[in-house]
């Protein structure tokens, strides 16, 4: 694959798949036609892998919010999200609208919480790595020029594309409610 496919259909700068490994992050629960639009996703990073246009790649849900329990040493969905928006920070891009962030309320469902703040994942996203080592080379979704008139979010579906345009990725839909340009599903 060529280094400029990456580059100018999503405008993250990768030198060649081959080299990467992408993991994948899913909801854990989903109704059944959105299990299907994973099994899409799925079914294409396999076969990316398959060409050896992938070095690798695995689908896993999102982490929990906190840590719950005596396991410390577990990455959270927020050490994860502040990794991600890490990257984003540092290339000028914006995870924004399909990552949130909100401050929960002290008084939130059963009993109380500490009112910290809560994120709000999309129902996939892609994480690209080196596969020689953990640097993280893109997310997906991201948003480029954000807050501009021109702004633009690029989907996990759009990603998948410009890896592979001869793919099949027909059961993979961008959200369209709230602005959001994410693909939605689960294995």
């Amino acid at each position: 694959m060529q280094a400029g496919k990456f580059a100018d259909a999503s405008r993250v700068a990768l030198e060649s798949a081959g080299d990467l490994r992408v993991d994948c992050y899913v909801r854990a629960s989903l109704p059944g036609p959105l299990v299907e639009t994973v099994d899409a996703v799925v079914g294409q990073l396999e076969r990316l892998h398959e060409r050896e246009q992938l070095a690798s790649y695995r689908v896993t849900d999102w982490p929990p919010e906190r840590h719950i329990g005596g396991d410390r040493e577990a990455a959270t969905r927020d050490d994860l999200v502040a990794e991600f928006e890490d990257w984003a920070r540092r290339h000028g891009y914006s995870l924004e609208p399909a990552f949130r962030r909100r401050e929960r309320p002290a008084s939130y469902g059963w009993g109380t919480c500490d009112g910290h703040e809560q994120v709000r994942v999309p129902l996939v996203a892609l994480a690209v790595y080196d596969a020689a080592g953990d640097e993280l080379r893109a997310v997906v979704p991201y948003t480029e020029r954000p807050g501009t008139a021109d702004q633009r979010t690029h989907s996990v579906r759009e990603w998948l594309r410009s890896v592979d345009p001869d793919g099949d990725v027909s059961a993979a839909h961008v959200s369209d409610h709230d602005g959001t340009a994410v693909l939605e599903g689960r294995q």
